[in-house]
């Protein structure tokens, strides 16, 4: 008989030990979802920090036709944002590039992470991992048409700037 009751204390103890790691796992797995959600919501608010930041530092330049590209909704795509804009000159697509490089230094502390076209100036694009910038002159952003091959995505068209 106490060999039973043994049995019986071990089974009930086994079972509120079983009770406590499906609970603890609920509570690390809610625990892991909010991390997730915060990290989701950070993530995004400085994505956007760095849109906000990128656009000002083409409107120094008075580039023009500012397309904000939300790609955070398209699966498979490289980065969160794309901002597409255009000078009218390569001197001017040159100068708006290092205007956006130089103010998202300023103000975020943040390189990108690659730049090319700088020598030719038709199209410059730099990479800031969760935003792609592209720098056009009119005829290269007509050719390439970037807002259509995304379009799928939500555009912001912001407005120019005199």
């Amino acid at each position: 008989m106490p060999q039973l009751n043994r049995l019986r204390h071990f089974s009930y103890i086994a079972e509120e030990l079983l009770l406590f790691v499906l609970d603890t796992r609920g509570i690390m797995a809610t625990f892991a979802a909010f991390l997730q959600s915060f990290m989701e919501v950070d993530n995004n608010t400085a994505a956007a920090r760095l849109v906000e930041t990128v656009t000002k530092g083409i409107q120094e330049k008075k580039g023009r036709g500012i397309i904000i590209i939300d790609l955070r909704g398209i699966e498979g795509a490289i980065t969160q944002f794309f901002v597409v804009c255009q000078g009218n000159s390569p001197s001017q697509v040159e100068a708006i590039a290092e205007s956006v490089g130089t103010t998202v230094r300023e103000e975020l502390g943040e390189k990108p992470t690659a730049v090319a076209g700088l020598g030719l100036s038709h199209w410059v694009a730099m990479d800031f991992t969760d935003v792609m910038v592209h720098v056009f002159v009119p005829q290269m952003r007509e050719f390439y048409d970037i807002e259509g091959l995304w379009e799928d995505a939500e555009t912001i068209q912001v407005p120019d700037i005199d």
